[in-house]
């Protein structure tokens, strides 16, 4: 290695990145994952410099310079942690290059590893700009599935305030609230779940949705929300709920603008 020129340890670390992409083995994976990351270090300065003005093709890793290359390969290698020790999961578990199945792939890394390791799903999300939220939604999903981990839902969400706005923080949770109660049918988990939502035209949906009309006609007076009342007072028709029915009529023509 010593005697190898910076130009050449970027070439030796392309082939290895490549070779780790080909390798038949979750431990050939490893060793050329980590020989990758050894030519890499090796190599000071020039971070900024494009492979291409060196003469080194590697469009077919999605990687421009050494300094994107180092990112990469350190979140592949966090990754890879994360793959089965032995038969073929491993492939699924590579998030390099720039094709279809790679942008997949990267996709359901992140939501997979969200709810146990945040802060490394959120650098695959950062790094390949990924939808967070729709991302968020997806890993909720797939982790309701498993019945038996449906507890620790509530805990686990909670610690990812904080890396959305309120509005797609707000998606996310109402998603989650219609899945637990939809399919999951956990309403004590759902209203829960509820009790993380920002915003008050949020939680009215969620009332109504668990049947709590009289409770979200008194969150939207409260609010003095016009399109909310008009939303409660069809589902009180809907409902047959005259009573509420007549309290929304009555609220819209006392507040509704000329």
């Amino acid at each position: 290695l010593q005697m190898l020129a910076p130009d050449q340890r970027l070439m030796a670390a392309v082939l290895a990145l490549r070779s780790f992409k080909e390798s038949g083995s979750r431990q050939d994976a490893d060793l050329w994952l980590q020989n990758c990351m050894d030519q890499i270090v090796s190599v000071s300065g020039g971070e900024h410099e494009s492979f291409h003005s060196l003469g080194i093709d590697c469009g077919d890793l999605g990687v421009a310079n050494l300094l994107e290359m180092r990112s990469i390969v350190g979140l592949q290698t966090d990754v890879m942690k994360f793959a089965e020790k032995d038969g073929t999961d491993y492939k699924s578990w590579d998030i390099v290059g720039d094709n279809d199945m790679i942008t997949f792939h990267r996709r359901r890394a992140a939501e997979l590893i969200l709810l146990k390791d945040g802060n490394l799903a959120f650098r695959i999300i950062q790094e390949f700009r990924l939808q967070a939220a729709e991302v968020y939604i997806d890993a909720i999903r797939h982790y309701c599935k498993e019945k038996k981990q449906v507890g620790q839902l509530i805990p686990l969400v909670k610690g990812l305030k904080g890396t959305l706005g309120d509005i797609d923080w707000d998606h996310v949770i109402g998603s989650a609230f219609f899945i637990l109660l939809n399919e999951c049918k956990d309403r004590a988990r759902a209203k829960q779940m509820m009790k993380l939502l920002v915003s008050d035209h949020s939680r009215i949906l969620a009332l109504l949705a668990l049947g709590k009309l009289d409770k979200a006609f008194s969150l939207a007076v409260s609010c003095a929300d016009e399109v909310d009342i008009a939303l409660i007072l069809k589902h009180a028709n809907s409902k047959g709920n005259q009573q509420l029915a007549r309290k929304c009529e009555e609220w819209l023509r006392n507040n509704t603008a000329s």
